[in-house]
């Protein structure tokens, strides 16, 4: 890895899922169905109600990350950070921080009065937190259907 020396941030592309299939285990193991990941991914790209980008580094798909949004009455707009991560050997460079950037962004041009995300650790716990993120403890419920 020689280091990043031009980086570009844009909206997914179907021809990126190959590639970004290949960066989603650094995330995590818990994959469902693993052999429908690469279709799921090239989904994203004419999905109402969220944005995923990739980052480009030297011309190859080193990030990606998401947003996604809907309405709650009590609350209006309510986003979600979803599946941000960088490729191991691309780590400490200020992608993720130019990532998360380029999402937020996206958040204000849509008026998204709230943004959550689970944290992973106190890695990313750190980064998060000079966004402005706070970490709260809510506990959750979650079901498998099917």
């Amino acid at each position: 890895n020689s280091g990043v020396t031009y980086m570009i941030i844009r909206n997914l592309e179907k021809k990126d899922a190959g590639a970004v299939a290949l960066l989603i285990p650094q995330l995590t193991q818990n994959i469902n169905e693993p052999e429908k990941l690469v279709g799921r991914i090239g989904e994203l790209t004419n999905m109402q109600g969220g944005q995923y980008v990739v980052v480009e580094v030297n011309g190859s798909v080193v990030g990606f990350g998401g947003l996604v949004w809907y309405t709650i009455p009590s609350k209006g707009l309510v986003g979600w950070l979803e599946e941000i991560v960088v490729d191991q050997a691309f780590r400490g460079q200020g992608i993720a921080k130019a990532l998360i950037g380029e999402l937020l962004k996206i958040a204000e041009q849509k008026y998204i009065t709230t943004i959550k995300l689970t944290y992973i650790n106190s890695i990313t716990n750190s980064l998060y937190e000079k966004f402005g993120f706070v970490k709260k403890d809510h506990q959750y419920f979650a079901k498998k259907i099917n």
